[in-house]
């Protein structure tokens, strides 16, 4: 059985609901593919935790889902940065999911240096970093040999690259669903009323 430590970088939407896979899809990762994955740290607009063993991904789950912050956490430090706490675990992945802000970067972008820095994989959702330093990021990455994945989506979420390699390993696909874009959604639920595409 392999080991894999990951550090999270936000625990919003994406955080969430990679947590609830991780949670899900334990047993066919571990059976199937030989891989026992592990939280070692996690980050939120509050700061960083960290657990030696591993945090309890039903406990972290149920924490954000009430609404609650790190901070509210026993494995809460003051103390830790991003950087002390990638020092204190044994992590192998980074999974970056802060939000984007296409101006600067950041929080992501040092987040990713600092992933880097420390020979972690990387894993965006955050693609901000990417936009405005892909070149240096590549370059670090190479240094450090380690890989960057990230993937494009559609309809807000729906993976369009590596879905059936990589992100769709554990799932079934039972359904589409989603909204292109306010006029686009209102003009299908007026048609869906029985107004013709020309009125709608």
């Amino acid at each position: 059985m392999k080991r894999v430590g990951l550090a999270m970088i936000g625990l919003g939407n994406v955080g969430r609901r990679f947590l609830r896979l991780l949670i899900e899809c334990d047993d066919t990762l571990r059976d199937k593919y030989g891989l026992a994955f592990s939280v070692h740290c996690v980050v939120d607009s509050s700061g960083v935790a960290v657990s030696d063993n591993g945090f309890n991904l039903a406990r972290l789950l149920e924490h954000k889902l009430c609404g609650l912050k790190l901070r509210e956490l026993s494995e809460f430090d003051e103390g830790h940065t991003l950087a002390v706490a990638l020092d204190s675990v044994q992590c192998e992945i980074l999974l970056e999911a802060s939000p984007v802000n296409l101006n600067t970067g950041e929080p992501g972008l040092s987040n990713c240096r600092t992933g880097l820095e420390h020979g972690l994989h990387l894993v965006l959702a955050n693609k901000a970093p990417l936009a405005l330093a892909q070149a240096e990021l590549d370059c670090l990455a190479a240094d450090a040999n380690v890989g960057i994945l990230y993937s494009a989506t559609f309809c807000g979420g729906l993976p369009v690259l590596n879905i059936v390699r990589r992100d769709m390993v554990c799932g079934k696909i039972l359904g589409f669903r989603g909204i292109f874009n306010a006029t686009t959604n209102f003009i299908l639920e007026e048609m869906l009323k029985g107004r013709g595409y020309a009125d709608a």
